[in-house]
Formats: structure tokens, sequence, C-alpha cells
């Protein structure tokens, strides 16, 4: 990233022409605006929102941060990055600014990492306008948001401004703050008044009647280009559509009177967003370009300089040049492209890059591009999946993924991995549809992006993982898989390899030697070493602790060989430290704690931190500890809502941090979320532990029969692997939910075997005894007993029957049997016996 004392030409707002038109009535709108936080400037290209608002800013005592964007800048690291260097342009010297947008933390939360580093910017008794001009490129819906609530955060003297082509729907208007915070300057009020045509029209010696400015205004409709067009040529009003105007004046008044020479100058660099003299030569093959712009922006031929090397053609103009060399040689055109994918690599702006490298439609650019993603971050190994959601997948889901006509097949591997990532089945079952129907197209026009196709595979839960892999073996990519993986994932980063992209349970029972075979073949010492962890984890899962132990060790063996990668490494340490826990070996669990603080200072990978932190914090949350579940819920985004795939870990943390806290209602919304999103992507072991979590939320909120029938679906589900520690790992919280169950399994359940149902039993009773439970705060809502339903429980714990309670009381059986049954509800059992229990844990029976 770029030093925060290097000067970013976004940053620079357009220069005003020294013959501006005033105009005293727009700017006095905009000052009476200002007096709200956030000012929206909405109107369509050619409405002059950038030179009105430049214009009353330049009259302004304010201090202005201006910030232009580009469609590539839809991302939230980079948008949220170039926000803060906007800001740290503030105080250059203030240190704790630069660390932290240097910190590799920023990232993976950048919302939030924005949040403090404005709490560390000194605004003192200045005050700020922040200009964001042509906003609409911030077009991913989530990512506004995310703005606009880190907005709430600038200080009052900080008065925001944002400049966009696009309307500004209610729902946006609304998020901000409504009427009260928020001002909205539209068409409107950027039209040219009659007085304001007149005195433009002025400019060009040209007086006009009000009847005549009447009839420009209605042509127009106020719009400033429209305006400038008929004042600059004489054009009757009555002969043009207000959609021909530029059109006609361009090409008949000022393009066909261009030479050849500036028009292929035009042309050529019309492609470029954000073009410099240096890219305006390559696009040209002139030395002259620096010239050439600073006289064109000189003559105010619709190109703004922000500064001497940073250019922009208007909007319109711009649209009109690429119309015209659409017209001109694909072949050419692509060759443009390729240029500027080119140029912008080697500045080191791999985003821009990237984008120019999808439009010049060349295979080796784009991946080029890819590699550079990765490399941004100056490391050879794994990006972080926070990383590629945050910075590699926008601006592709946002601008190429919505053509009507989607024109690279080959990408649907990246989208598939998207969607995949985020938590969305429909659409990545989709991509993947849409990439196997793409396979032979790919095959025989793009081979180079074949490997990447076929390894995206590996994540259709919709097929057996034997079955993928055989096709992996008969690939002719086969070679290619290795080198591919340097960038993608395999493990979603998560903390246990057999629980991780895909559910290996079904790999349980596989015996065969194809699978380790072929995971070798495809990746080397790193292919061995993961079917070693996979197996380990399978064998955690069952309980059999030594033998996983085993595996574990031999794959340990692999972790220094030079192919091993980042993910392996951590999942390693993280099955590691899970069986010395579950062994109970306290030394070799803090010295494999040891080892994962020392890969922890390799690493700038957040989500390995967090997914450890949530693994720690389960510890703490299985003995109630409230104190642990706070500060759990603390550091999660309060601007994220989203439930993606790849914190799957990370959500059944939280929701177990929300029944610690007896959050009950929130609680039960989360673990429906979590079993949804097991159940779409196909997650067994992680459907079990959701519908574990919602039992033990039923329990104890007086709905017993459905907690058990809940645990009864975990348990069929599990007994299937033999999967032991998923529903044994609650301990407490499951225990007597288990126990009623087994009271009455075989009657009821005959498909539970009793061999697992023991094997359960025993490992929870054991958890019992050493840990108290997520379920230890939980209580239900207390109801109080009538006298007559607390007569009914006082006789009955003295031993008398119903028969015998109708004698002592004179009451009918029906009367006894309803006071009994209410308080059977009221005290959430479904027996006597637990109702005298119940009620003297409360303490209203002796």
């Amino acid at each position: 990233m770029r030093p925060i004392n290097e000067p970013n030409a976004k940053f620079y707002a357009p220069a005003l022409a020294e013959n501006m038109v005033e105009r005293p009535a727009l700017t006095k709108i905009l000052k009476k605006a200002a007096k709200k936080r956030i000012v929206f400037v909405s109107a369509p290209d050619g409405f002059g929102k950038t030179t009105a608002v430049a214009q009353w800013l330049r009259q302004s005592e304010q201090e202005v941060l201006w910030l232009s964007l580009y469609e590539y800048d839809n991302a939230p690291t980079i948008f949220f990055h170039l926000l803060c260097e906007r800001f740290c342009a503030v105080q250059r010297e203030n240190q704790a600014l630069s660390d932290i947008l240097h910190d590799p933390a920023f990232n993976a939360n950048p919302a939030d990492n924005t949040i403090r580093l404005l709490q560390q910017v000194n605004f003192a008794e200045q005050e700020y306008v922040l200009v964001i001009d042509d906003a609409h490129f911030l077009s991913d819906e989530k990512l506004q948001e995310a703005f606009l609530a880190v907005q709430q955060h600038f200080p009052e003297t900080v008065l925001t401004v944002l400049i966009t082509h696009d309307a500004i729907p209610p729902k946006t208007l609304a998020f901000a703050g409504g009427e009260e915070t928020c001002a909205l300057i539209t068409a409107k009020e950027l039209a040219f008044t009659t007085t304001e045509i007149k005195k433009y029209f002025r400019r060009f010696n040209r007086r006009l009647t009000e009847a005549e400015a009447a009839l420009v205004k209605q042509t127009t409709k106020g719009w400033a280009m429209g305006v400038h067009v008929l004042a600059s040529q004489k054009i009757d009003p009555n002969d043009q559509s207000d959609r021909e105007l530029f059109q006609h004046y361009f090409a008949q008044s000022v393009w066909d009177l261009l030479s050849s020479d500036l028009q292929d100058f035009l042309l050529r660099t019309s492609i470029a967003a954000k073009l410099t003299p240096e890219l305006a030569d390559r696009l040209t093959n002139r030395t002259d370009s620096s010239r050439l712009l600073a006289e064109l922006a000189t003559q105010n031929l619709f190109i703004t300089c922000f500064n001497e090397e940073h250019y922009r053609y208007h909007p319109v103009f711009a649209a009109f040049l690429q119309e015209r060399l659409a017209q001109r040689e694909k072949r050419l055109v692509e060759g443009l492209y390729q240029i500027a994918a080119d140029y912008w690599l080697e500045q080191n702006e791999v985003f821009l890059a990237r984008g120019y490298a999808f439009k010049s439609g060349s295979q080796e650019r784009i991946t080029q591009t890819n590699y550079a993603v990765v490399n941004t971050s100056g490391r050879g190994t794994n990006i972080s999946v926070e990383e590629f959601l945050n910075i590699f997948c926008t601006y592709s889901k946002n601008t190429l993924f919505a053509e009507k006509d989607f024109p690279y097949p080959y990408l649907y591997s990246q989208f598939a991995g998207y969607y995949f990532l985020i938590g969305d089945a429909a659409m990545t079952e989709y991509c993947l549809d849409a990439l196997y129907a793409s396979l032979p197209t790919i095959k025989a026009d793009y081979p180079q992006f074949l490997a990447d196709a076929l390894l995206m595979t590996f994540v259709d839960y919709r097929k057996e993982l034997p079955q993928i892999l055989k096709e992996f073996l008969k690939s002719p990519a086969l070679s290619k898989f290795k080198e591919r993986l340097a960038w993608s994932t395999i493990t979603m980063q998560l903390p246990f390899i057999h629980r991780s992209s895909r559910d290996m349970c079904g790999l349980g029972g596989f015996s065969g030697l194809k699978i380790p075979t072929a995971t070798n073949a495809i990746l080397g010492s790193r292919g061995t070493s993961m079917m070693l962890l996979i197996q380990a984890g399978l064998l955690f899962e069952k309980n059999q602790l030594r033998k996983s132990l085993a595996l574990l060790k031999k794959a340990g063996a692999l972790m220094d060989q030079p192919d091993i990668d980042e993910e392996t490494i951590f999942c390693f340490l993280m099955q590691q430290l899970a069986l010395y826990q579950a062994l109970g070996e306290d030394d070799r669990v803090k010295d494999a704690e040891k080892a994962l603080t020392y890969f922890f200072k390799t690493t700038d990978n957040q989500v390995f931190r967090k997914n450890y932190q949530a693994f720690q914090t389960r510890r703490a949350l299985r003995n109630g500890d409230p104190v642990a579940a706070k500060q759990w819920l603390a550091q999660l985004s309060k601007h994220d809502h989203s439930f993606e795939l790849y914190r799957i870990y990370q959500h059944g943390t939280t929701a177990r941090a929300l029944l610690v806290l007896n959050q009950k209602a929130e609680a039960a919304r989360f673990c429906q979320r979590l079993k949804q999103l097991a159940k779409d992507f196909r997650r067994p072991a992680d459907l079990a532990e959701a519908l574990i979590l919602e039992a033990v939320l039923n329990w104890h909120t007086n709905q017993q029969a459905p907690a058990v029938d809940l645990l009864k679906e975990a348990l069929l589900m599990m007994q299937e692997y033999d999967y032991v520690r998923v529903i044994a790992a609650e301990g407490a919280a499951v225990l007597p939910i288990l126990e009623r169950l087994m009271t009455f399994h075989s009657t009821k359940e005959p498909n539970l075997k009793s061999g697992f149902l023991n094997k359960v039993h025993a490992l929870t009773q054991k958890n019992a005894q050493q840990q108290s439970g997520i379920a230890k705060n939980l209580h239900p809502a207390r109801k109080k007993l009538s006298k007559q339903q607390l007569r009914m429980l006082d006789l009955l714990a003295q031993g008398y029957k119903n028969a015998e309670i109708v004698e002592q009381t004179g009451l009918t059986i029906a009367t006894v049997k309803y006071h009994l049954s209410a308080a059977y509800r009221k005290l959430g059992v479904t027996n006597g016996a637990d109702a005298v229990k119940a009620a003297r844990k409360r303490r209203i029976l002796k």
C-alpha cells in the first residue's frame, strides 16, 4: 500500500475554469444543505454536480477532504483504506493512524478498523467537508450500508458530501438518518434557471429574450451540458431533443473539425477512467501526451485535470468516444485494454489492472492479475479468505457478473467460490452447473483455466468426494493443481480439516488406497499430510484418541516440508491442541498453545486468529463463563449481519455465547440460521451441532419433548458415522436430555443403537463432571404456581397417588389432573417425580 505521506491523485478536487459562471442561488442551496450531516448530490451526468460542489467549497472556510472514486474501488478493503488514507492526510505525523492503516488486521474488518482509526484523529476545532465524488461506484449494497454506519462515527465537525449520478433510494436515506440528518440535492436544484441560462449565453456574446431562455430551459430541462452546447453553438433548440444535443454538437461542431491525429489520440485514451500522461503515451505510441493533455484541459475539451499526473474525460464525452472506438477492430480495442492492464500492474495498482485485464479478454493478463492480488499481501501462500472476499471478488461480482451475456466462462469457478464462501447455496449451485456446462469450452479454448475450474468442483457438496477425486485423476490438468492451490483455499481456513470446505464424514469408512494416492499425486507432501489430518480428525470425532494421535504425529513429521502451506500447518496445530485437551494432558496442551502463538507470529492471516479465538472461547463457554461470552460477542462487527459459510465455526461459538448469557430469543434465531446453513451445504456434523444447541435451548425453556426430538435427530445423524464427540462435547448441557431419551429409546426409537448411545452417554457424563456446561445460566422465565397447584405437588411429594389426593382434597379426579398438568407445564417437566424435584430446586416445596 502507498505510504501515508505520499499524495494520492484521487485526493485532488478538479480545477475550476477561470471564466466559470457563478451560480449564487445554487451555492445558497448547498450552504443551507450543509447544515445537515450528510448531503447527497444526485443527478445524471452533465448536470454539473462536481463543478457546483467545487464552486461552493472554493468559498468555504472548511477544510476540504476530496476523494474521487473509480469502479475498481467498489470493495470494502480498498474503499475503507482510501477513506482512511484521506483522513490520515489531515495529520501526517500521527503514527497511531499509520499503525492502524498498515496493521494486517485492517483488511479482515475494514469498517470497524476505520472507526478505530477515526477515534485516533485529532479533529480539533477545524471543520471539514469530506467529498466523495462519483460515489455511484460504491454499488455494493453492503458496502454502502457499512460506509453509512461508519459515517455515524464522524465527529460533528465533519460534513459528508456524496456526489452520484444514481438516484438515492428511500431505504438509503432512512439508513443514513432520514431528513433530520440528510439533505438531498437533485437535478431539480442543479438545473439552470432561465436567469442563469441568459447569463451563461452572454459568455458567448449571445443575448436571449425571456421567451428564448424559457425555450432553452424547456429543451434542455436545465441540463448544464445541454445549456453549454446550445450557448456555444448556434443550434436551434426547436430542432433538438435533449438526448441528441451532445451527440449532434460534438459530431458536427467539434469532432469533424479535429485532425485525424487528435481524433485517434482521444479514441485510444478514452478507455482509461484514470488517465496519466505516461499511460496516454503507451496507448497512442506518442511521447508528447503530457503537453497535449494539458492543452486539452485548458481548451475545456471535456477533460478534467486533477493534477498534472491525473486527468479524466467527462462521462458524457467518454461515452461518445467509446461508442466510436467500438466501431474499430476488436483486436485493436482489446490491445488497448492489455496495455492499460500492463501499465497499472507495473504501478502496483493491481485492482485497476485486473479490471482492464478482464476487458482485454487476455487470459495471460487475467492470470497475472489474479496472482498479483495474492502477492499484494507480501506472502507466497494462501490469501486470507476475508481478503479474497473483501478485495478479490467484489468488482467481479458487481460488474462482470451483472453483464447480460457473461463473457468469461473460465471465471465461473471464481464466482462459485465467492458464493460458496459467503454461504449462498442457490448461487453456488447455479455457478457450479454453469461451470460444468462450460468445461468443454474451457478445455478447448482456455486450457490454462481448466485446473481452476476442476479444483472448484472439489467443494461441490452434491457429489461424493471419492467420485470427485476419480475425476481429478483423469484430468489432463492434474499437473497444474498444485500450482493453482498457491492462491486457493481447500479448508476455508477453518480449524479442522475434516470439517472444512466440506464435511469429510463420508470418508470414515473408506478403507481403500485410492484417495491417499490421488491426493499425493495432486498435492505431494501436502496431500499426504492432509489425508493424515482428515483421518486423525475422523478418529477424533469417534473418540478413538490414541489412534488419532498416532496419525497426527505422522502428519507432524511432514510439517517442515517445503510444499506444506499455512492452512495445513494451522489445521495440524489446532487438531493437536484439541487432541491433547481431550486426553487431559495439560503439559502438552501448553506446548500446543505455544506452538500456535509462534505460528501467529509468522502469519498475517486474521481468519486463523479468529478461529483459534473461537476455539478457546468455546472451551470457556463449556464452563458457562459469562465473561468469555461477553468478550466474544463484543468483538463481533456491529455492521455485519451476514452469515458466511467460511465463518461457520465462529457462528457456532456465537450461538453458545448467546446461550451462556441467557439471550434466549437471539440464540433461537441464531440456531435456526446455523441449522439452515448446515442443511444448505450438506454438512452433517455442523447440522448435528445446531440441533443439539437448539435442543439445549428448548430443554431449558420448558419445551422438553421438542428437545428430546431434536437430540434424537442429531443422534441418528451422527450414529451413521460413529461420531461420539459432537454430542458428548456439550456435557452437562445435553446430559439430562440424553438421559430422558435413553429412558424410552428402545420403544420410541428402535433405530438408535444401544452401543452408540452408551458410548455417547459415557463420554457425556465424563464431560459433565469436568465442565458445568453452556446451559449453566440458562433459565426459563419462571411462572408462579397457584395455591391449588402447590397443594397438589405437596401431596405428591408426601407420596400420595392421584386417587388418594382426591380423597384428601375432596376434588374430582379431573380437577386434580388439571392442576397437576398445569404445574408440570409451568415447571417445564412431564411427570410427578421431576415436578417435585423442580419445585424443591426452586424452593417452593420443602
